[in-house]
Formats: structure tokens, C-alpha cells, sequence
């Protein structure tokens, strides 16, 4: 999570402590704990991606609202340094970003077909997997128009 955020010393002389503070720590800290439920390593942000430069193969996780928070994060999984990416990573990406795009376009019949090809392709996977349950969720119950592809984590 790249943001803006207060580093450093905190406490008066006889109780400093290094810290940092800022909703983006906090963001940050639900982001990484995410990984359980999202089957990946180290979600980054937009900024982060931006400040990445390309140097990075990106696959894009999706909208993600962690817990406490009304507004949802885009959040990448860097997978390789750009010029060492394998085909089978790339790959990967661009099936990723049709589920995540798909889903955001309320495309939900698409989600969970493009999540049984990348399975196929890439083996079983918990990102595909929660995206095929809310596509399915989201296609039982069509969500309102102002849905902006969100996938909302209810637990920490």
C-alpha cells in the first residue's frame, strides 16, 4: 500500500516509540491480511502500481472493501519483474483481468466461465474461486446499478 502516512518517533523522552500512523496503515494492514481469503502474496494499490513504471508484470486482484471500510481499494498482485515473466504468467494476468473485468461490468455469467478456464489452465485458485461465489451471488440477486464491482471482505 503506497499512501501518505506519519512515520516515526511518537511518546514523550522516556516512552518514544517508532510507529506509523494513518488510515492507509490500517488499510494496508486489512490488504495483507486479505491474502488468506484472496489467494495472494502482496496486494499493492494503485499508487504503488503507478509507481511501479511497468518494471512489473501486474495481475489485477480487483475492488477489494476490506473491513471497516466504505470505500474499495484496486488492488494488483505483482507476479514478476516484467522482462523475467513467463508466458505462463502472463497468461495468467490476462485471464485474471477478464474475471475482474467481467465482474465489474456485472458480466457475472462471463466470471465464472473465465474462472473455469484460468483453473483449467492454472490449477485450482481461491481468487477464482471467490470470484465464481459472488458472480453467482451477484447473478442470484442482480445487484443495483450503481454496483461498482466491489468484492467485500467480512472478515479481518
Amino acid at each position: 500500500m503506497t499512501a501518505e502516512m506519519i512515520v516515526g518517533d511518537a511518546g514523550g523522552a522516556g516512552a518514544a516509540d517508532y510507529t506509523v500512523l494513518g488510515d492507509a496503515v490500517n488499510t494496508g494492514s486489512r490488504l495483507e491480511a486479505a491474502n488468506k481469503y484472496l489467494g495472494t502474496r502482496t496486494p499493492i494499490n494503485e499508487r504503488a502500481r503507478d509507481m511501479l513504471d511497468g518494471d512489473f508484470l501486474l495481475r489485477p486482484v480487483g475492488k477489494i472493501e476490506v473491513v471497516g471500510k466504505d470505500e474499495a481499494v484496486m488492488c494488483y498482485e505483482p507476479l514478476a519483474r516484467s522482462a523475467d515473466a513467463s508466458e505462463a504468467q502472463r497468461d495468467l494476468v490476462a485471464r485474471t483481468t477478464r474475471i475482474v473485468e467481467a465482474f465489474i461490468a456485472h458480466k457475472f455469467d462471463e466470471v465464472a466461465r473465465y474462472a473455469d478456464e484460468m483453473d483449467s489452465r492454472h490449477g485450482p485458485s481461491k481468487l477464482a474461486a471467490l470470484y465464481r461465489s459472488a458472480s453467482l451471488q451477484r447473478g442470484a440477486s442482480p445487484p443495483p446499478a450503481e454496483f461498482d464491482g466491489r468484492i467485500v471482505l467480512t472478515e479481518k
